[in-house]
């Protein structure tokens, strides 16, 4: 069974499938620098899917090439710098 959630993230890819939910980190541009919306969106599908009797594993990823940076979008911390 594969069904995508039904919430539009603007900073996530969710899908289900086999019991398994794939939360995708969504902005390859800057390297999938977490800001307050993320967290917030990441927060909200992580308690979705935990609280879900049909979700058995949830599989963080990201988009992009270099997938991944560390730490936070700068401009988006605390009003920037």
């Amino acid at each position: 069974m594969q069904k995508d959630s039904d919430k539009n993230y603007k900073s996530l890819l969710v899908k289900v499938e086999q019991h398994v939910a794939t939360v995708t980190l969504n902005r390859p541009e800057i390297r999938n620098a977490f800001n307050d919306e993320m967290i917030a969106e990441l927060t909200d599908a992580f308690n979705t899917f935990g609280a879900d009797d049909e979700v058995r594993v949830i599989v963080l990823a990201a988009a992009g090439r270099h997938s991944v940076r560390r730490g936070s979008q700068l401009d988006a911390c605390h009003g920037g710098l």
